[in-house]
């Protein structure tokens, strides 16, 4: 409804994630899947999401990557992508100053991220960063700041 392009960069092989896709019938819900299994390097490299960005034809600081792995985190921000660390059950890690935002669970995700992002408009990289409520969230500081605050969880509501 955005008109949002939207990748999946897995470090799985080709085969699994096009059956984990199938098997839960998004397979057709992403403009392109990109795999280890095309790329030289795989996470902390940032060769997956240089590619899923090249796909979707859109410049690597324009992306927004969810990740929940501290190599999958490393690797969008090799990309130079603003990247949102999602502290899932399976992977709940601490909050990793290396993301520009935590999130507890995907029903936290807050969706103005992505006003304009169909267009292009997504703040990331070394530009402005996205504005967000202030009672929704907080955004690490940018790349290339010196200060090393961890960024803090989203409120419960």
């Amino acid at each position: 409804r955005r008109g949002v392009p939207i990748a999946v960069a897995s470090a799985s092989l080709r085969q699994w994630v096009d059956a984990t896709l199938r098997g839960l019938g998004v397979e057709h819900s992403f403009v392109t899947t990109v795999s280890a299994s095309e790329v030289e390097h795989a996470k902390p490299a940032p060769d997956l999401y240089l590619l899923a960005a090249e796909h979707l034809g859109v410049p690597p600081e324009r992306c927004l990557a969810v990740e929940d792995t501290l190599t999958g985190i490393t690797s969008a921000k090799a990309a130079g992508m603003f990247v949102i660390q999602v502290r899932a059950a399976s992977t709940a890690l601490p909050p990793l100053p290396q993301a520009d935002l935590v999130i507890d669970d995907y029903s936290r995700f807050n969706l103005s991220l992505l006003d304009g992002a169909g267009n292009g408009k997504l703040a990331t990289g070394n530009g402005p960063r996205p504005q967000l409520p202030s009672t929704s969230a907080h955004l690490a500081s940018g790349r290339g700041s010196r200060s090393h605050r961890r960024p803090r969880r989203l409120p419960r509501r």
